[in-house]
């Protein structure tokens, strides 16, 4: 998300800190990461869930209510942009709510999803959050899962995190 923001993707106006176990940062808007955060609190749960599965979820609680916050958010952080991206893991857990107001927007998604080999992801959850290696893999599997069932039908890429740091000028080139 920080080389597309070099390129010119607008992310918004508040973005999270770095912190000591990722220095570089982590180009996520923190009022769209706060918000999501409540939804899910709100709805008795949190990104750690494993048995939280998006367009299931989605459609058994009534989201509707918050899409008219998501619109001001959106129309507020992003009304000048001609493109701009939303880096939130869960977003791939809350894609139907979201993409409804996208929609609504006139706007069109596109996807960019992430991989990362998931041992990598379970032994980085396992040292940060102190999850088993076990906990760690089913969250992966849900949330890329998710991602990729919820993207169909858009266009997408995947992006592989060893490409982006061993040739991304290659990497960065396909993804546009």
């Amino acid at each position: 998300t920080g080389a597309l923001q070099q390129l010119g993707v607008e992310l918004g106006s508040d973005l999270m800190q770095p912190w000591k176990d990722n220095p570089k940062g982590f180009f996520e808007n923190n009022r769209i990461w706060k918000f999501n955060q409540k939804i899910l609190e709100e709805q008795g749960s949190s990104w750690e869930d494993v048995f939280l599965y998006g367009e299931d979820w989605c459609r058994k609680h009534n989201l509707d209510q918050y899409q008219g916050y998501i619109f001001d958010l959106l129309q507020d952080e992003f009304s000048k942009s001609t493109i701009f991206a939303i880096k939130d893991p869960r977003l791939c857990l809350m894609f139907p709510l979201w993409e409804s107001v996208v929609k609504k927007m006139n706007g069109t998604p596109v996807c960019l999803i992430s991989l990362r080999h998931p041992m990598e992801v379970a032994q980085s959850l396992a040292k940060r959050n102190g999850f088993s290696i076990e906990r760690g893999l089913i969250l992966w599997a849900n949330y890329i899962f998710t991602a990729e069932k919820v993207s169909r039908g858009y266009r997408r890429v995947a992006v592989r995190y060893e490409n982006l740091i061993s040739d991304s000028v290659k990497e960065l080139q396909r993804v546009g």
